[in-house]
Protein backbone atom coordinates (compact mmCIF):
# COMPACT_ATOMS: atom_id res chain seq x y z
CA UNK A 1 0.00 0.00 0.00
CA UNK A 2 0.98 3.34 -0.61
CA UNK A 3 -0.41 6.07 2.25
CA UNK A 4 -0.16 9.69 0.71
CA UNK A 5 -1.05 12.48 3.08
CA UNK A 6 -0.36 15.97 3.51
CA UNK A 7 1.36 18.57 5.59
CA UNK A 8 -0.99 20.43 5.76
CA UNK A 9 -3.78 18.63 3.44
CA UNK A 10 -4.09 20.44 0.22
CA UNK A 11 -4.50 19.94 -3.48
CA UNK A 12 -4.81 16.58 -4.95
CA UNK A 13 -2.11 14.37 -5.93
CA UNK A 14 -2.39 12.18 -8.77
CA UNK A 15 -2.77 9.81 -9.83
CA UNK A 16 -3.07 8.37 -5.91
CA UNK A 17 -4.69 10.72 -3.71
CA UNK A 18 -4.51 11.23 -0.12
CA UNK A 19 -5.48 8.45 2.08
CA UNK A 20 -4.22 4.58 1.78
CA UNK A 21 -3.80 3.38 -2.11
CA UNK A 22 -3.27 -0.42 -3.11
CA UNK A 23 -0.26 -1.03 -5.52
CA UNK A 24 0.93 -3.43 -7.56
CA UNK A 25 4.44 -5.30 -6.58
CA UNK A 26 7.01 -4.63 -8.28
CA UNK A 27 4.88 -1.56 -10.82
CA UNK A 28 6.83 2.24 -10.87
CA UNK A 29 4.49 4.57 -9.83
CA UNK A 30 4.59 8.22 -9.74
CA UNK A 31 2.69 11.03 -7.43
CA UNK A 32 2.98 14.58 -8.46
CA UNK A 33 0.97 17.81 -7.25
CA UNK A 34 0.51 21.01 -8.77
CA UNK A 35 1.61 23.98 -7.41
CA UNK A 36 1.38 26.69 -6.39
CA UNK A 37 -2.73 26.98 -5.41
CA UNK A 38 -4.12 30.20 -5.58
CA UNK A 39 -7.16 30.84 -2.79
CA UNK A 40 -7.39 34.48 -4.25
CA UNK A 41 -5.28 37.41 -5.91
CA UNK A 42 -3.52 37.54 -2.43
CA UNK A 43 -3.00 34.02 -0.96
CA UNK A 44 -1.50 30.95 -2.24
CA UNK A 45 -0.38 27.51 -1.16
CA UNK A 46 3.49 26.38 -2.32
CA UNK A 47 4.50 22.64 -2.21
CA UNK A 48 7.72 22.68 -0.81
CA UNK A 49 8.70 19.33 -0.97
CA UNK A 50 8.05 16.25 0.10
CA UNK A 51 9.13 13.18 2.79
CA UNK A 52 8.46 9.86 2.98
CA UNK A 53 9.35 6.18 3.97
CA UNK A 54 9.24 2.64 2.77
CA UNK A 55 9.59 3.13 -0.97
CA UNK A 56 9.31 6.68 -0.63
CA UNK A 57 12.31 6.91 2.23
CA UNK A 58 14.35 9.95 2.11
CA UNK A 59 12.79 13.77 0.81
CA UNK A 60 12.95 15.91 -1.93
CA UNK A 61 12.15 19.50 -3.01
CA UNK A 62 10.28 19.26 -6.54
CA UNK A 63 6.50 18.18 -7.00
CA UNK A 64 6.76 14.63 -8.33
CA UNK A 65 8.32 11.54 -7.40
CA UNK A 66 9.01 8.25 -8.84
CA UNK A 67 9.44 4.69 -7.23
CA UNK A 68 9.03 1.07 -7.69
CA UNK A 69 6.85 -0.98 -5.58
CA UNK A 70 8.72 -3.24 -3.15
CA UNK A 71 7.71 -2.37 -0.14
CA UNK A 72 4.09 -0.66 2.08
CA UNK A 73 5.08 3.27 1.66
CA UNK A 74 4.20 6.47 3.00
CA UNK A 75 4.50 10.17 0.89
CA UNK A 76 4.17 13.34 2.53
CA UNK A 77 3.48 16.26 0.35
CA UNK A 78 4.64 19.92 2.70
CA UNK A 79 3.09 22.86 1.72
CA UNK A 80 3.56 26.35 2.64
CA UNK A 81 0.77 28.89 3.36
CA UNK A 82 1.95 32.48 1.61
CA UNK A 83 0.41 35.73 1.14
CA UNK A 84 1.25 38.65 -1.27
CA UNK A 85 3.00 41.89 -0.84
CA UNK A 86 2.41 43.96 -3.55
CA UNK A 87 4.99 47.25 -3.66
CA UNK A 88 4.03 49.99 -5.81
CA UNK A 89 7.14 51.64 -7.26
CA UNK A 90 6.61 55.60 -6.33
CA UNK A 91 7.57 58.63 -7.63
CA UNK A 92 10.62 60.64 -6.54
CA UNK A 93 12.40 57.65 -4.40
CA UNK A 94 12.62 54.05 -3.83
CA UNK A 95 11.82 50.79 -1.71
CA UNK A 96 14.60 48.69 -0.22
CA UNK A 97 11.95 45.43 -1.98
CA UNK A 98 9.52 44.77 -4.85
CA UNK A 99 5.97 43.21 -4.97
CA UNK A 100 6.83 39.39 -3.50
CA UNK A 101 5.14 36.57 -2.19
CA UNK A 102 5.67 36.06 1.49
CA UNK A 103 5.16 32.99 3.93
CA UNK A 104 2.28 33.68 6.03
CA UNK A 105 2.49 35.80 9.27
CA UNK A 106 6.43 36.47 8.52
CA UNK A 107 8.03 40.23 9.33
CA UNK A 108 9.49 41.78 6.52
CA UNK A 109 10.93 45.53 6.63
CA UNK A 110 10.17 47.91 3.89
CA UNK A 111 12.74 50.96 3.73
CA UNK A 112 11.94 54.12 1.83
CA UNK A 113 14.77 56.55 0.42
CA UNK A 114 13.81 59.89 -1.04
CA UNK A 115 15.48 61.36 -4.08
CA UNK A 116 17.61 64.30 -3.82
CA UNK A 117 15.38 67.19 -2.35
CA UNK A 118 12.81 65.37 -1.28
CA UNK A 119 11.39 63.68 2.21
CA UNK A 120 9.20 60.44 2.81
CA UNK A 121 6.17 61.71 3.29
CA UNK A 122 4.66 58.83 4.92
CA UNK A 123 3.25 55.48 3.35
CA UNK A 124 -0.35 54.38 1.77
CA UNK A 125 -2.02 51.63 1.89
CA UNK A 126 -2.51 48.07 4.31
CA UNK A 127 -0.57 49.72 6.61
CA UNK A 128 -0.52 49.22 10.78
CA UNK A 129 -1.96 51.74 12.62
CA UNK A 130 -0.03 54.20 13.63
CA UNK A 131 2.61 53.57 11.28
CA UNK A 132 1.95 55.29 8.78
CA UNK A 133 5.11 57.70 8.82
CA UNK A 134 7.69 54.84 10.66
CA UNK A 135 10.76 54.37 8.20
CA UNK A 136 11.38 51.63 7.99
CA UNK A 137 7.82 50.10 7.87
CA UNK A 138 7.31 46.65 9.44
CA UNK A 139 5.13 44.66 8.24
CA UNK A 140 3.45 41.19 9.86
CA UNK A 141 2.33 39.82 6.96
CA UNK A 142 -0.48 38.03 8.89
CA UNK A 143 -2.96 38.86 5.70
CA UNK A 144 -1.79 40.21 1.78
CA UNK A 145 -1.13 43.83 2.04
CA UNK A 146 -0.71 46.25 -0.53
CA UNK A 147 1.83 49.82 0.30
CA UNK A 148 2.94 52.60 -1.38
CA UNK A 149 5.83 54.78 -0.24
CA UNK A 150 4.69 58.60 -0.80
CA UNK A 151 7.53 61.57 -1.46
CA UNK A 152 7.32 65.27 -1.48
CA UNK A 153 9.59 68.39 -2.41
CA UNK A 154 10.86 70.14 0.74
CA UNK A 155 9.48 73.35 0.85
CA UNK A 156 10.87 76.28 2.73
CA UNK A 157 7.63 77.43 4.77
CA UNK A 158 5.64 74.31 5.21
CA UNK A 159 8.01 70.76 5.07
CA UNK A 160 8.93 69.13 7.78
CA UNK A 161 7.46 71.11 11.34
CA UNK A 162 9.41 69.89 13.88
CA UNK A 163 8.33 72.07 16.62
CA UNK A 164 4.88 72.65 15.41
CA UNK A 165 5.00 76.15 15.05
CA UNK A 166 3.32 76.10 11.49
CA UNK A 167 6.89 76.63 9.41
CA UNK A 168 9.34 74.14 8.66
CA UNK A 169 12.84 73.80 10.54
CA UNK A 170 15.20 72.84 7.98
CA UNK A 171 19.04 72.64 7.19
CA UNK A 172 20.84 73.60 4.35
CA UNK A 173 24.00 71.27 3.45
CA UNK A 174 25.97 70.62 1.29
CA UNK A 175 26.86 66.95 -0.11
CA UNK A 176 29.37 64.69 -1.02
CA UNK A 177 29.31 65.34 -4.71
CA UNK A 178 29.06 69.76 -3.99
CA UNK A 179 25.78 70.02 -4.74
CA UNK A 180 23.63 71.99 -2.39
CA UNK A 181 20.16 70.27 -0.40
CA UNK A 182 17.54 71.48 1.91
CA UNK A 183 17.11 68.73 4.59
CA UNK A 184 16.00 68.49 7.85
CA UNK A 185 18.10 68.56 11.24
CA UNK A 186 20.27 65.68 10.16
CA UNK A 187 22.16 65.60 7.54
CA UNK A 188 20.84 62.07 6.50
CA UNK A 189 22.81 62.36 2.88
CA UNK A 190 25.83 62.84 4.23
CA UNK A 191 26.47 65.95 3.63
CA UNK A 192 28.27 68.51 5.81
CA UNK A 193 25.70 71.19 7.86
CA UNK A 194 26.75 75.01 6.72
CA UNK A 195 23.70 76.89 8.21
CA UNK A 196 20.76 76.60 9.86
CA UNK A 197 17.49 78.76 9.84
CA UNK A 198 15.23 79.62 12.57
CA UNK A 199 11.65 81.14 11.87
CA UNK A 200 9.32 83.38 12.82
CA UNK A 201 6.00 83.63 11.55
CA UNK A 202 7.34 81.39 8.59
CA UNK A 203 10.04 84.16 7.68
CA UNK A 204 13.86 83.41 8.10
CA UNK A 205 15.68 84.84 11.23
CA UNK A 206 19.25 86.01 9.87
Amino acid sequence: TLVVRGRPRNGAPLPFGYGTNLMTLFSSVTNSVQSPLYLNAGSRWVCRGWSGSGDFAGSGSGKSVIRTVLTNSTLVWKWQRQVRLLVWQPVNGMVSRGTSWIVTNKLVNVLATPDPDFYFAGWAGNVPAGSVRTNPLGLLMNKARSIEARFARYNLLTANDVDGDGCSDLTLFSSASGTWHISPFDATKGGTITKTWGFANCLPLT
